[in-house]
């Protein structure tokens, strides 16, 4: 499983969503298993490469200055390449869910 540091939480007044800003890092080879999240997912890659996979899409290969977005609760799963991967994450999510829901 990848590494996820929480950068920062911002929960929007009198709403029910918060925004969280996570650095994900993740090891060569390594398989990032289908899951979902409560909300939107905007990721951009820093450092790396891999191959992003999302329910009705086709794949999608990325590297360094790539980024990918997905809508709330779409299953998706990335696969790392050779390098170690590093991305930031930020998450528009609903407050009270887990960030991440493992199919």
């Amino acid at each position: 499983m990848p590494t996820l540091n929480i950068l920062h939480r911002a929960e929007f007044p009198g709403d029910s969503y918060v925004s969280v800003l996570v650095l994900i890092e993740a090891s060569p080879g390594e398989a990032v298993p289908q899951h979902t999240h409560p909300g939107l997912e905007m990721t951009y890659i820093l450092a790396g490469e891999a191959t992003f996979s999302v329910q009705g899409r086709p794949d999608q290969a990325l590297k360094a200055g790539d980024w990918f977005q997905v809508p709330a609760d779409t299953p998706h799963s990335i696969q790392i390449g050779d390098t170690p991967a590093r991305a930031l994450g930020h998450y528009v999510v609903e407050k009270d869910k887990p960030l991440t829901t493992w199919l």
